[in-house]
This record gives structure tokens, C-alpha cells and sequence, in this order.
């Protein structure tokens, strides 16, 4: 996951990306709202099943959270265009494939931070 961290921060201008949740205390009224979170999602991972190849297809959901609605939407519109515009690259000397979309978005409000999220779930193809 410290890939698609790295990758997103790359390709946009957001510098709050975490994996595995945002870490607490990062989201207070002094700092910015604007972050992403991207965690493992469970559904089927496939390491390497369909021959010897050494890749993996991970199923993770895009956590974006905003002061508003609108913002979270922005957010999440923003990163997922540059999911799927991934073309075959090297990360963090991990071999990202291709990414690509596994649902449609989900708008709730975090139980943390009473702020608004928009979810969405993706499949990483990379190699391990």
C-alpha cells in the first residue's frame, strides 16, 4: 500500500495520504481537512493463481474526507482519475500494473471525525 501512497502524492498535490487509516489527530480544526486513506478491502486476492507469475490483485477502498460534502467529492474525483490513469510503473520498487474500479462511490460521514467521506473500491494489479 506505501506504493499507492507514494504514487498519489506524485501525481497530485495532496500531501495527506496515508494507508491503513488516517493516523489520529491528523484531522483536527487547526489543520486542513483535505486527506485520503487508502485500506485493504478484503474480497478475493489473487497471488499468482492463474500461472507462475509473481502478481497480485488487491482489492482496496479509496477513503477521501473533506469539510464538506462537495470537498470530499472533489477529492475523491481527483485521485481516482489518477488511479486509473496508471500506466504500468515502478514505486516504491513495486511494479504497479494497472488499477482499476471495483464499485461505486459511497457517501457517509466518519465516525471519528463526524466529516464527510466519499468511498470508493479499486483492484490493484501489481507485482509482489
Amino acid at each position: 500500500m506505501q506504493a499507492l501512497v507514494t504514487f498519489v502524492k506524485d501525481e497530485t498535490e495532496l500531501d495527506r495520504v496515508f494507508a491503513g487509516g488516517v493516523p489520529k489527530g491528523e484531522i483536527t480544526d487547526a489543520n486542513p481537512v483535505q486527506a485520503v486513506t487508502m485500506n485493504r478491502s478484503g474480497g478475493l486476492a489473487l497471488y499468482g493463481q492463474r500461472d507462475n507469475l509473481t502478481v497480485a490483485q488487491q482489492r482496496f477502498d479509496l477513503i477521501c474526507y473533506g469539510q464538506t460534502r462537495f470537498e470530499a467529492d472533489a477529492v475523491l474525483r481527483k485521485v481516482a482519475a489518477v488511479l486509473r490513469g496508471l500506466v504500468r510503473q515502478v514505486v516504491d520498487d513495486v511494479l504497479l500494473i494497472r488499477i482499476v474500479k471495483a464499485g461505486g462511490v459511497l457517501s457517509l460521514i466518519d465516525d471519528d471525525t463526524d466529516l464527510p467521506i466519499e468511498v470508493q473500491s479499486f483492484e490493484l494489479v501489481a507485482e509482489i
